[in-house]
Parts: C-alpha cells; sequence; structure tokens
C-alpha cells in the first residue's frame, strides 16, 4: 500500500496573529507618585498641627505654623493669624526637592496667598501666589526675609471663584500654572534641595479655603 508523504512543516509559518511592533521613538516617562494629598477633613477650628494629613502621607510628615497659624474650616485649610510681616507660613516636609504641588484657591476679592516652597526658615523660602488685591500671580525667592520677584503675570481675580494653582521644582528651573494657563517660569538654584512645602497667606484672615493640597514626585 502506497503510503502518502506529509510535507515537511514550514519553519517559517505563522501559527498565530504576528506580534505587535514595538512602539517607535521613546518610551513614556513613568507615572509620577503622590507622596501627599490633604484633603483638610478635620474639626472646624482645628489648627493645622493638630491635623493628621490624609488620604496620602507617604513620607509620615506632620504640618507646622511656622509663621502665624493655620486653621481647618469647612473642611479647607484658611490662614488664622500671620506673623510680624502680615504674612503667615505653614509646611510640611516632602522628603524630596523636586515635586510638582498643586492647590486650589477660593477666596474673597482681596486676599493673597499661594504655596510656600524649598523652605528652610521663617526667613527664607520660595513662594507661588496669586495676589487678588494686585491682580498679579508671581514666584519669589525669599532670602534673609527680602522678597525677590523672579516671574510675574498679570491676572484679574474674582472673589469667591476657584483657581487651580500648579507648581513645579526641578533642581533650579522653577514653573507655575494658573487654571492651566498664564504660564510662569524662573531659574534659581536657591535653597535647591530644601524640601519643606505648604501654604502661604495674607490677610483677611479666617476667609477663604485652600484645597486640594497635593505633592507629586516628579518621576
Amino acid at each position: 500500500m502506497a503510503v502518502r508523504r506529509q510535507s515537511p512543516r514550514n519553519p517559517l509559518k505563522i501559527l498565530g496573529p504576528p506580534s505587535a511592533r514595538p512602539p517607535s521613538g521613546p518610551a513614556p516617562p513613568p507615572p509620577s507618585l503622590i507622596i501627599i494629598q490633604d484633603d483638610f477633613l478635620d474639626a472646624n477650628g482645628t489648627l493645622l498641627p493638630a491635623h493628621v494629613i490624609a488620604p496620602v502621607n507617604v513620607p509620615v510628615t506632620t504640618w507646622s505654623n511656622v509663621l502665624g497659624s493655620a486653621r481647618i474650616e469647612s473642611d479647607a485649610a484658611q490662614g488664622h493669624t500671620v506673623g510680624p510681616d502680615s504674612y503667615g507660613v505653614a509646611v510640611c516636609n516632602a522628603g524630596i526637592s523636586d515635586f510638582k504641588v498643586n492647590l486650589t484657591l477660593n477666596g474673597p476679592a482681596s486676599i493673597g496667598w499661594g504655596i510656600v516652597f524649598r523652605l528652610v526658615n521663617s526667613a527664607n523660602f520660595f513662594i507661588c501666589v496669586a495676589l487678588y488685591q494686585f491682580a498679579v500671580f508671581q514666584i519669589y525667592r525669599v532670602q534673609a526675609g527680602a522678597f525677590n520677584a523672579l516671574a510675574t503675570a498679570s491676572f484679574a481675580f474674582s472673589g469667591g471663584v476657584d483657581y487651580a494653582l500648579e507648581l513645579i521644582a526641578d533642581g533650579p528651573n522653577l514653573s507655575a500654572t494658573l487654571n492651566g494657563g498664564t504660564p510662569l517660569s524662573a531659574v534659581d538654584a536657591f535653597q535647591v534641595t530644601a524640601t519643606q512645602v505648604g501654604l502661604y497667606w495674607q490677610a483677611p484672615l479666617d476667609a477663604g479655603a485652600m484645597t486640594g493640597f497635593t505633592v507629586r514626585s516628579l518621576v
């Protein structure tokens, strides 16, 4: 009986769907990591140092009032008192000096407030501020108590409106946006390794709301 001969298997035969081609171009950067997120959920009148940062607190840090004091009211932070130079500062230690900070502001039309970062002590730090009363959005270096404007943009603020601040400190490169626009940028290596970050405020006191405080790593 004749035996049917089988054809040898083609070693190049594709037995399944072709594998996807590797993506072209560089790989996307890894997502940034939230290391501090404070929703300011606490009893009205709680001073920030008595409040536990939550829901995210990777460095297990706490709030410190550096100048004046901040408190919680209606699940938001607000300035309660100020220091001798009529402004207040409260910080926590992020444990890193390169970061992205987000903060939402909603207050009266005469207020001035924002983000303090790379603080070493009460006389040396940076701020990214919305000064409603002067209609400007700015980044300052505060060195030995002297305020030095690094970047300024005009902006007409309105009372009772949410404004989203975003600040990025990446080595000496500083940048900020307001509601995703009005970009500011500066280069300043002062205290480039300082890790304390937080809130800055001026009068009126016991007014307005600072919410959505979030610190992310850049990688």
